[in-house]
């Protein structure tokens, strides 16, 4: 996640948009999946909710960050 949760919270706050390109990582699977549902149950679904758009690099990806984003 990187520095990703400090922007999110400055953009928030500053009311800015932001666009979320998880490179892969939605939906969970794989490697660290604790790791990666501990992350989004502390910001990542609420960085994810409240994108407003996203970039996916596969279907899949896709598909799962409709759930989260939404079709915009």
């Amino acid at each position: 996640w990187g520095a990703a949760p400090l922007v999110w919270r400055h953009a928030r706050r500053r009311g800015v948009p932001w666009v979320v390109s998880p490179h892969g990582s939605v939906p969970y699977f794989g490697r660290s999946l604790t790791i990666k549902r501990l992350a989004h149950a502390a910001c990542g679904g609420a960085i994810l909710q409240g994108a407003a758009g996203a970039v996916a690099i596969t279907e899949t990806e896709r598909a799962a960050l409709a759930h989260w984003v939404g079709p915009r």
